[in-house]
């Protein structure tokens, strides 16, 4: 209800409209309520607070020193200043007085929040969104490193009887014996091994999805959309999935919004943020169209041009294939070595 208040109050609030910050107020106002809570929900919150939780955003300062130079390193300190951030702006809406009525503080908020990052899931609800669940249970099983996730292993089916309500329903992919213990795997799991230790804070060897992602920056003109468009097509990710349906779960690049052209908007200039995932079984992501079409928008960079233009003076044709696909190389190559200052003993052999 102080929630609902608040989105009353102020209803452009993404924040507050989130399934997030739902998930979590439900979960804080049930260990509220304490033996008032009915018995399911103390049997969860008792299963929830005995469990451990292994994400990166609860990792210690000395076993976060483990990825110096990785970018999941720079993430996992960027959502937990975004955490603190979060619990700040729901001071600010309800208010402490309505926050100490919901039993809710930031040890707890925070807490929460982690269950909910290591637990939670989002699948395609019936209107075609994203929903974040949390169900009972879900936290006794650890993920299954053994098996390669499958979009056959957990779904939702959404009943239009409302007496009956929703039911998640997870598939073995294997076959298990008489005391062994039943793991997890879903598609929200299909993802480098990065990104796994955010999600569930285990990693998955061999991992089809483990990459690389190395970003090139650089500005744009309005007229570019034709061949950012081109680029992004040919950088497309294959996850290797089925196109998510109705109580599917959803893959984390869907829930990360991720893409491998963004461009952001600065006043009058516009940047482009192009990401390469590099894995062993594609070393070049998408060949030499897309390195043709990375070298066709450098040229529209006012700021490389006369580094460009100093570069390629022999060159017969800069606008050619050849000479767009070399200028593609090289950028990634210096975009490879700067990144590769990160880990000076790797960079050396």
């Amino acid at each position: 209800r102080e929630l609902g208040r608040a989105i009353s109050r102020n209803p452009h609030s993404e924040f507050l409209q989130s399934d997030d910050t739902w998930v979590v107020m439900h979960l804080l106002y049930e260990r509220s309520l304490g033996d008032k809570a009915s018995d399911e929900a103390r049997m969860h919150l008792t299963s929830l607070g005995s469990a451990r939780l292994e994400t990166v955003l609860v990792w210690e300062k000395e076993e976060l020193a483990a990825l110096e130079g990785s970018r999941w390193r720079v993430e996992a300190l960027r959502r937990r200043g975004q955490l603190r951030l979060d619990f700040q702006s729901l001071l600010q809406e309800l208010g402490p007085e309505a926050l100490s009525i919901l039993g809710v503080d930031e040890p707890g908020y925070l807490w929460a929040r982690h269950v909910l990052q290591q637990y939670g899931i989002y699948v395609v609800a019936p209107s075609g969104k994203p929903m974040t669940l949390i169900a009972p249970g879900l936290e006794a099983l650890l993920p299954d490193n053994s098996v390669t996730p499958s979009a056959d292993a957990l779904r939702v089916e959404f009943s239009t009887d409302s007496s009956l309500g929703s039911m998640l329903i997870a598939s073995a992919s294997r076959d298990y014996d008489i005391g062994q213990h039943v793991k997890l795997t879903h598609t929200g799991l299909a993802c480098c091994n990065g990104r796994r230790l955010v999600s569930c804070g285990y990693a998955l060897e061999p991992n089809p999805w483990d990459h690389v992602e190395v970003n090139l920056h650089f500005d744009v003109k309005p007229n570019m959309h034709g061949v950012l468009y081109n680029l992004a097509a040919a950088l497309e990710w294959d996850t290797r999935l089925p196109i998510p349906q109705c109580g599917d779960v959803l893959p984390v690049d869907l829930v990360d919004a991720w893409g491998p052209v963004q461009v952001s908007e600065q006043g009058h200039a516009s940047t482009a943020k192009v990401a390469f995932r590099i894995s062993r079984a594609q070393m070049l992501p998408g060949g030499r169209d897309a390195f043709a079409w990375l070298g066709v928008a450098l040229l529209h960079d006012p700021g490389l041009l006369p580094h460009i233009i100093e570069e390629e003076k022999d060159a017969v044709d800069v606008y050619g294939q050849d000479s767009c696909v070399q200028r593609g190389l090289r950028a990634l190559r210096h975009a490879i070595v700067t990144s590769l200052e990160g880990y000076p003993e790797v960079r050396a052999n």
